[in-house]
């Protein structure tokens, strides 16, 4: 499956650009990052690992799932919808309004390597308007719901008792820039950044949304930055942005021009039509993000008020890009770590998480089953 060639890729390719409004070159990007760690021994590494963690506890899993997604980005899909195959499981989906077509290429992908295991998968459409068919569709062992807060909430309040329900709310990633950037160093890591944003034009969990940047670089990583978007945006086209985004991000971009004109530090700069936006901000006071190649540079004392900054976040940091801290950067790790983001990876790699990342700070088998303690040594 992880083939460039490969039938889930064509798939992919083909449909996700007309039913998005991506591009087709950064859904080929996109895949092209993320779909190879999707590998059968990558996928065993994980299991195995978290099997053995443990020794005297037995996994099992439940014998139907229901799959409610969420969101744009292919890879997220695929996965909720495999899992559960894993040990056996029967899964039934509902697919994404913003993306359609990730659940039923899944299905045909099976269908065209394994159709064993496709018999096990189902994908329905349900109107939302239709009471008795969510009510079936959620009648299942573990119900695993992707999308907004109140979404989510939503579905838990409407779980049939005595259900495993697994949630995934609204998330977010950051970017986080030390002093230990010179010369060549600093466009480079600015260019990976602006790759990191491009990708999926920022609309998923691990699109860094904001960039706290020690003080000491700040305004030559936002020289870089903004030498690097055009380049990526020649390389990688932002796709289709509705109105509601538009006008968000011009709303965002007449706020920060105003306050620049008032004095003090910040700075904005924009592309053709808003294609990027980078505004330097004055402090780190937390503002809105609008998403769609726009990104906010915060200026940073030092890490400790990086932490504090991103203290709200915690639970629903999804990840955190991490360069120029030199010797320094696994101490940088360990301090970011506090804060809970389910993964830390350098700058360039945000949007390529292995296939065993801990997905909102979940193990891949978390939501398949449970555990069973085995102590019989103390029966004998």
């Amino acid at each position: 499956w992880s083939e460039k060639g490969g039938l889930p890729r064509r798939l992919l390719e083909a449909r996700l650009p007309p039913a998005t409004g991506f591009h087709p070159a950064t859904v080929r990007a996109g895949l092209a990052d993320a779909w190879d760690h999707f590998r059968g021994a990558a996928l065993w590494e994980c299991i195995d690992r978290e099997l053995t963690a443990l020794p005297g506890r037995r996994f099992s899993g439940y014998r139907d799932t229901a799959v409610v997604l969420a969101g744009a980005l292919p890879m997220p899909t695929w996965l909720a919808m495999l899992s559960p195959l894993l040990f056996r499981g029967r899964v039934r989906a509902k697919p994404a309004r913003h993306d359609p077509v990730s659940a039923p290429a899944f299905r045909e992908a099976l269908i065209g390597t394994s159709p064993r295991h496709a018999q096990w998968v189902s994908v329905c459409e349900l109107p939302d308007h239709e009471e008795g068919a969510w009510d079936a569709f959620l009648d299942a062992e573990c119900v695993v719901a992707f999308g907004s807060d109140a979404t989510v909430a939503e579905l838990a309040r409407r779980m049939p008792e005595g259900r495993r329900f697994v949630e995934h709310g609204h998330r977010a990633s950051f970017a986080v820039v030390g002093p230990e950037l010179r010369g060549d160093a600093l466009g480079a890591i600015a260019r990976a950044l602006a790759r990191d944003i491009a990708l999926w034009d920022q609309l998923g969990c691990l699109s860094p949304v904001a960039v706290y940047v020690d003080r000491r670089v700040i305004d030559p990583f936002a020289d870089a930055l903004c030498e690097a978007f055009p380049k990526i945006e020649e390389e990688l086209p932002r796709g289709e942005c509705g109105l509601g985004a538009r006008d968000a991000i011009a709303d965002a971009v007449a706020d920060a021009e105003f306050r620049a004109a008032a004095g003090g530090s910040v700075r904005v700069e924009t592309g053709e039509y808003a294609a990027w936006v980078v505004v330097r901000e004055a402090d780190c006071n937390a503002r809105t993000h609008p998403l769609h190649r726009f990104v906010r540079l915060y200026p940073a004392t030092d890490l400790g008020g990086v932490v504090r900054s991103l203290a709200p976040w915690r639970g629903r940091l999804a990840g955190l890009g991490l360069a120029g801290f030199g010797a320094e950067t696994s101490d940088a790790a360990a301090a970011l770590a506090g804060v809970a983001p389910s993964r830390i990876c350098r700058v360039g790699r945000m949007q390529a998480p292995p296939l065993a990342w801990s997905h909102d700070n979940r193990g891949l088998l978390d939501p398949l089953g449970g555990w069973t303690d085995l102590e019989l040594a103390s029966l004998e």
